[in-house]
């Protein structure tokens, strides 16, 4: 049996996605949330953490490093990312427009300036990826079942 560890702060983050895709799948890993001193004690650790920063996926010896490498990872494992190429694409296609969407709430959080004029502009990208989905009225955007 694969033994998956996570490591990752005591907080939501970069990291919540991956253990709710555990979670819904029923397998158990070890979810060890650290301290940010915990962190700083073990930050250069280059078995655990080779580039020096979390989260990282320990999977029976092996190291996956980037939330979204480890989530993609974790989805093709579990069977959350889709039946098919052409699935596979969308949902790489939601990810990576929510990754945008993050972006630029983190320029309107800390940024300053007019940034929050941007805030209509980030839900309609949102929204708009939602109507291309073939299966939105089944509140999935792939086929009938849960994906990254």
């Amino acid at each position: 049996m694969v033994k998956y560890t996570l490591n990752y702060f005591d907080t939501a983050g970069r990291a919540e996605a991956i253990r709710l895709m555990f979670h819904a799948a029923g397998v158990d890993f070890n979810d060890n949330r650290m301290s940010r001193e915990e962190w700083l004690e073990n930050k250069t650790d280059g078995k655990r953490f080779p580039l020096h920063q979390m989260p990282t996926l320990e999977v029976d010896d092996n190291v996956i490093c980037q939330s979204s490498a480890i989530a993609r990872f974790v989805a093709r494992e579990l069977g959350f990312y889709g039946n098919n190429s052409l699935e596979q694409a969308v949902i790489d296609q939601v990810c990576e427009t929510f990754s945008d969407i993050g972006a630029e709430l983190i320029k309107i959080i800390f940024g300053g300036n007019d940034e929050e004029a941007k805030v209509p502009e980030i839900f309609l990208i949102f929204k708009s990826i939602a109507k291309r989905s073939a299966n939105s009225q089944k509140h999935f955007f792939t086929a009938c079942n849960l994906s990254t």
